[in-house]
């Protein structure tokens, strides 16, 4: 299947991210996508990340930190809103557990 490479999004997945995100349920455009890269992409306490498969996008994570209320700080994992995915063509096929 080839080599799996983890990267952060770039504004070029905007139309491949955006068929995924309609692939799970979530109809997008690539120009939706690409608005909300532009968005979130800047922000230090967020981050994007995609799984790229034979130089197409077969996955994507996003992450993003929320600030604690009953102490300084920020949460990256626990608590942290995330929609991850891969497209059809990927599940059975060990992706996740490259």
């Amino acid at each position: 299947m080839g080599d799996l490479v983890i990267r952060e999004a770039e504004a070029g997945d905007a139309d491949q991210i955006a068929e995924l995100l309609t692939q799970l349920g979530y109809p997008a455009t690539g120009g939706q996508v690409s608005e909300r890269l532009d968005y979130w992409r800047p922000d230090p306490m967020s981050l994007i990340l995609v799984a790229e498969l034979a130089g197409r996008v077969a996955g994507c994570l996003s992450l993003h930190a929320i600030p604690y209320l009953e102490r300084t700080g920020r949460c990256r994992t626990h608590g942290s809103t995330c929609l991850a995915g891969l497209t059809a063509e990927c599940y059975g096929a060990g992706v996740p557990h490259r």
